[in-house]
């Protein structure tokens, strides 16, 4: 809104030079404010962390050149007013200034908003005549009202005796019909059931007196995001019902933004470790951390943290990896979560701040630096091939520069830097030097170093000289063993360090004057053997030493001084005890420790009122203390295969009864306390357990269950299975007391079926309507089981293990989930008709009478006898696991894909057994075959192609035959550029099939020197329609049709007015004429021959 209203002021008035975008959502310090104009202005904005004598400095400075800037656009005004004046004319020019966001009853926000005011106006230059204009848009703080006031405040600065004029605009909220009705416009059609939700939407903003907008679009977009499966969106549009039902007004619209970021997390999907996160949560999330705390950010610069942090992975194509964050960007703010203010600046929508992180593995275990919470930005940034970098053509003024070690190779890394010492913030990837470049010594100012997967670096004593870094990663440097013991005597503004997958047995000792450290990254330090003394990082967040298998000792007795760990992990480590537990009540912010599989044998007392998750899994650990779980707020509890148990309190659960929603004790051969009370679980495995009344033992009141693990244990059957409607995974292996498994049809949504050593014998035909599952495993010797019964074939079925694949010769057309089952069956079946595409989320969906061949044969022309058919529909990639099945099938179809733009793409190697060919809907072909692939076109018997909107050629070379040399028929059928179908010498000796269709371009369809030799060709059916350029067909005039293709049976040619052959060839071919009344009486007049009908 205030954008339209910006435009609208700017495009209406002349006097108007400039506008200034600043976002009042929290206070910000001058400098922060100085920052922000600097970056609007075009001027050089600091984003350093200066030291305190400095400060004053550098905001002196940046004060003047922002002044100076402003001066410099009023002169440029006043100017250009002058030139225009016209008589009576005012000569005032205005900047405007948009206040945006500031809470109404907020009274520090508001004082900010003063405060930013009078800074304005301090700010520019004396004697100015500018008149500042405020655009200030305002919301209450009760976001359930959804009201929006815009003011547009003309605010004289030199003036006096000029009142200020105020115009407030009310937006009011959306009511129920106009939410619906928003909301029904946002959704995709393609949402089943979308009526309930519009419903449940609008009953809500009845019951809230209205909606904002900003709400609904969330919601919406978010389940257009989330990709929910059925089960999702049944619990959302139960969730939703729910909400209608709210009293509370604040509740309901809190409740709304709190389940639309839900859903951008998607489901779990049974990880005990990292449920349901993905790049998009992440970098959600990562936004939301920085811009909390720092406000509006550069869109490019929030991409290049997001890459930085690891959140795309690897680093190969930094170009790929920036075009790949940018969708993520377009994602979010698509839905409402992020904003684009002016300048390139984005902003968080000011609902959903409020929204604390809610994932089970957040921000502190994803990030890698910890950017978001060290770090305030990089100037303004700019993306190439190789690198991102500030936008400058000189190198002396770059302030900061990502990478990759690719294009360092073709340099000489000394020389390519040297340029470049005033850098601030320095990152390559996968660098290929074994020592520093001695430049990077001399960058005074550099205060981000990165250097990550360095594998031949193996010194880095030189960066002892840079006093100025924040944050310094050096990670994967296989070969770098020994670091200098004072290596970070003079880096005491370090904040986030990461030595990920460095192989030093010890840490300098000057690591104890790093007091400003928050992110202390030791992973996978595979030789480090000791921890030394943390009692001086105070400040510390997250601490990190999984995969460091070598460590045996931590030197400090407690950490009760971390007053502010979040997150420490010491999994897959050595050490035995952990002394720190009996005072980790004092660590009141940790909310994860991860303590897998590393060699703790005492857990002590403790409790933790934040901690939400618990891995104690494969621990040598004996016993729990006796007052073990006081942990209110713990998510998930991992007790898995600790084989030296012997114990589990009989009260451990009782205080996790609300937010518990994973248990883990897997594996200890225990008999387990009381659970049936944990009635929030989602995830409960009980994998080799003494489970409670373990014949049939009784789950009912689970029924939030989404993976139950029951394997290796003693039931006899699952009574309560048709209470666990949201279960996705189900795994009973090796529960050989089992002999029938009832209530299937009440698992829709199962995605997983572990049946493996059970003794299960015969199934209900209720097994073949689950239509969802990914996996299933059969148990060996089923005697019972139909597979001609089953609607999809799971992604994974063991078919060898179950003895079924003897019954596939008589099954009919069956869809396959996934590719793993589908290898199984091209190993296992010499004859095959298989069509493969993209996941199409229900058996229903799948276009059944393409796959008949009946259909093919009618469509398609392919034999009546095809046995090794494939078909791959609708890919933008080539598909993975389907190259043993391409490699062994004489007929390949391929119709709607994006992954070829020749036949050669699809490997030479891989189509060697290739008979016959089917193109339809193949967007980026441009060539059939080319001269240097004869060999892989040479075993063409029928060539179709339908609908390829750039081919231009059929085939490239001179090649006698174009490679061709066994094609017997070809049918080309809607190539619009195509302008000659072979040259010279590329006419197929054996073609016996030729049919052309709406070419609209074609010409001719052969070259003149083709036909003109004496030999005689085979073709014996000719069929050529609605070609409206063709002018011939390349038979020499001193010959007729029968002297080049002696055997030709049947000719049609219709709707072809350019082509000229003469009636009595017709005639003695056999033709007759099929054509419109006008064109056949245009044909008696003037032409002897137009249009020529036989059967073929």
């Amino acid at each position: 809104m205030a954008r339209k209203i910006n435009n609208l002021i700017i495009n209406s008035e002349n006097r108007f030079y400039g506008n200034l975008w600043i976002s009042i959502n929290r206070k910000y310090e001058s400098m922060f404010l100085y920052d922000v104009l600097a970056h609007q202005l075009s001027v050089q904005a600091s984003t350093d962390d200066y030291p305190e004598s400095n400060v004053r400095k550098e905001s002196e400075e940046l004060e003047s050149e922002i002044t100076n800037k402003l001066e410099e656009m009023e002169n440029e005004k006043l100017r250009e007013m002058a030139e225009k004046e016209k008589p009576g004319g005012s000569d005032t020019p205005f900047l405007l200034v948009i206040l945006d966001g500031i809470h109404s009853d907020n009274t520090t926000v508001n004082a900010y908003e003063e405060g930013t005011r009078a800074e304005l106006k301090r700010l520019l230059p004396k004697e100015s005549k500018t008149m500042l204009k405020f655009l200030v848009t305002r919301r209450k703080d009760k976001v359930s009202n959804g009201e929006v006031i815009i003011d547009i405040e003309p605010f004289p600065v030199k003036r006096s005796g000029v009142s200020n004029v105020e115009v407030i605009i009310e937006i009011e909220p959306l009511h129920e019909k106009e939410s619906g009705a928003l909301f029904m416009k946002l959704l995709k059609t393609s949402i089943p059931g979308r009526e309930n939700f519009e419903a449940s939407i609008a009953e809500i903003a009845k019951k809230s007196n209205g909606l904002p907008i900003a709400v609904v679009k969330l919601v919406a977009e978010a389940l257009n995001l989330s990709g929910a499966n059925d089960l999702e969106l049944s619990k959302s549009k139960n969730a939703l019902k729910e909400v209608a039902n709210y009293e509370e007004v604040d509740k309901c619209t809190s409740f709304l933004l709190h389940f639309a970021i839900r859903m951008l997390h998607g489901s779990h999907h049974g990880s005990w470790s990292t449920p349901g996160n993905d790049t998009l949560v992440n970098c959600y999330w990562h936004s939301w951390e920085f811009i909390s705390k720092h406000g509006a950010i550069d869109y490019n610069v929030l991409i290049f943290s997001w890459i930085l942090e690891g959140y795309f992975g690897s680093v190969d194509h930094i170009k790929q990896k920036y075009e790949e964050g940018h969708r993520v960007l377009m994602k979010l703010m698509g839905c409402g979560l992020l904003k684009m203010l002016e300048d390139n600046l984005v902003i968080m929508e000011e609902l959903v701040l409020p929204i604390l992180d809610c994932r089970r593995v957040g921000y502190e275990q994803r990030s890698v630096l910890g950017l978001a919470r060290v770090w305030k930005g990089f100037g303004t940034l700019a993306p190439s091939d190789y690198m991102i970098r500030t936008p400058t053509k000189e190198d002396k003024y770059i302030s900061t520069l990502l990478i990759h070690g690719s294009r360092l190779s073709r340099a000489e890394p000394e020389t390519f830097f040297k340029p470049m010492l005033g850098l601030q913030n320095l990152a390559i990837i996968d660098p290929s030097f074994k020592s520093l470049p001695p430049s990077l010594s001399e960058m005074e100012k550099l205060q981000m170093l990165v250097l990550r997967g360095c594998d031949q670096l193996q010194n880095i004593d030189d960066i002892q000289q840079l006093k100025s870094l924040i944050v310094l990663e050096i990670s994967d440097a296989c070969f770098l063993e020994n670091i200098k013991d004072d290596l970070f005597e003079q880096m005491t503004n370090l904040r986030s360090l990461n030595f990920c997958g460095v192989p030093i047995k010890t840490l300098p000792s000057s690591l104890c004057k790093l007091s400003q450290l928050h992110w202390l990254i030791l992973r996978r330090c595979s030789s480090l053997e000791s921890l030394p003394s943390l009692k001086a990082h105070t400040n510390l967040e997250v601490l990190d030493l999984s995969g460091s298998t070598s460590l045996l000792k931590i030197r400090d007795k407690t950490f009760s001084h971390l007053k502010k760990i979040q997150f420490l992990d010491f999994s897959h480590t050595s050490i035995k005890r952990l002394p720190f537990l009996c005072n980790l009540g004092n660590l009141e912010n940790l909310t994860r420790l991860l303590l897998h599989d590393c060699k703790l044998t005492t857990l002590t007392s403790f409790t933790s009122d934040k901690l939400k998750i618990l891995d104690l899994s494969k621990t040598e650990i004996k016993s729990l203390p006796s007052d073990f779980g006081n942990f209110p707020n713990l998510e998930l509890l991992d007790l898995s295969y600790t084989s030296k148990l012997v114990k589990i309190p009989e009260n451990a659960f009782e205080n996790m009864l609300n937010n518990l929603h994973a248990l883990n004790p897997s594996g200890i051969g225990l008999t387990l306390p009381y659970i049936s009370n944990l009635t929030n679980l989602t995830q409960l495995s009980l994998r080799g357990c003494l489970v409670p009344d373990q014949s049939e033992p009784n789950f009912g009141e689970h029924k939030k269950l989404e993976v139950l693990d029951l394997s290796e244990t003693l039931i006899t059957s699952l009574p309560s299975l048709e209470n666990l409607t949201s279960l996705r995974e189900l795994k009973l292996s090796g529960c050989s007391k089992l002999e029938q498994l009832q209530h299937l049809e009440s698992l829709a949504h199962l995605e997983v079926l572990d049946l493996w050593e059970t003794g299960i014998k015969k199934f209900q035909n209720e097994i073949y309507e689950l239509t969802h599952l990914k996996q299933l495993d059969l148990p060996k010797g089923i005697q019972e089981f139909d597979l001609q019964k089953m609607k999809r074939l799971p992604e994974e079925l063991n078919w060898n293990e179950c003895c079924i694949l003897e019954h596939w010769q008589k099954m009919p057309c069956i869809s396959v989930n996934g590719t793993k089952s589908f290898q199984d069956l091209v190993k296992e079946n010499p004859e095959f008709h298989f069509s493969v595409c993209p996941e199409q989320g229900r058996a229903g969906d799948i276009h059944w009478h393409k796959v008949d061949p009946i259909f093919r044969r009618i469509y398609f022309k392919t034999p009546e006898k095809c046995c090794q058919y494939l078909e791959i529909v609708g890919f933008i990639s080539f598909p993975l696991g389907v190259k043993d099945a391409l490699k062994k099938a004489a007929y390949v179809s391929l119709i709607g894909n994006n992954i070829i733009t020749r036949l050669s793409d699809l490997g030479v190697g891989n189509v060697d057994a290739m008979k016959g060919c089917w193109l339809q809907r193949c967007s980026k072909m441009e060539i059939l075959g080319e001269e240097t692939e004869a060999e892989m076109v040479g075993n063409l018997e029928i060539l179709w192609a339908s609908n390829i909107p750039k081919l231009k050629d059929v085939y490239s070379g001179q090649q006698p035959g174009g490679g061709f040399k066994n094609l017997t028929e070809m049918y080309l059928d809607c190539c619009p550029l195509l302008k000659f179908v072979f040259h010279s010498s590329q006419f197929p000796e054996k073609l016996k099939i030729l049919q052309i269709k709406f070419c609209d371009d074609l010409e001719r369809l052969f070259d003149p020197n083709v036909l003109d030799a004496d030999k005689k060709w085979s073709l014996q059916k000719l069929h050529l329609v609605e070609l409206p350029k063709l002018t011939g067909m390349g038979v020499p005039k001193s010959k007729k049709i029968r002297d080049v293709f002696p055997s030709l049976e049947a000719i049609k040619v219709k709707e072809c007015p350019m082509l000229e052959i003469v009636l009595e060839q017709i005639e003695e071919a056999g033709g007759c004429v099929e054509n419109s009344n006008n064109v056949e009486e245009h044909w008696y007049e003037k032409t002897p021959t137009r249009s020529v009908y036989g059967q073929c």
